[in-house]
């Protein structure tokens, strides 16, 4: 897992993904209707995927980080919990 510490770093390197993670399209759904939708929305990144690490967020004491997949536009949030990286490309 990634500590607050690490996101200094994290911010100026892209990373490649270790192994298969959710993206989450919003940080916090709004509401049953909102929480529903972002579910339905949610993608899954396959291991080898290069991230750019853009925000960071705390989150019931897990730190949660806005991505963008390199080469897209697709961004959303993963949970600290779930990320490995390693490889960073500069």
């Amino acid at each position: 897992m990634l500590n607050s510490e690490k996101f200094n770093m994290l911010k100026k390197s892209k990373y490649v993904l270790c192994k298969k993670i959710p993206l989450m399209p919003v940080f916090e759904p709004r509401g049953f209707w909102g929480t529903i939708k972002a579910l339905k929305k949610i993608k899954t990144i396959n291991a080898g995927v290069v991230l750019e690490f853009l925000e960071e967020r705390k989150k019931q004491n897990h730190m949660w980080y806005k991505v963008r997949i390199q080469g897209t536009v697709i961004t959303g949030w993963i949970n600290g919990i779930n990320l490995e990286v390693n490889n960073a490309i500069n």
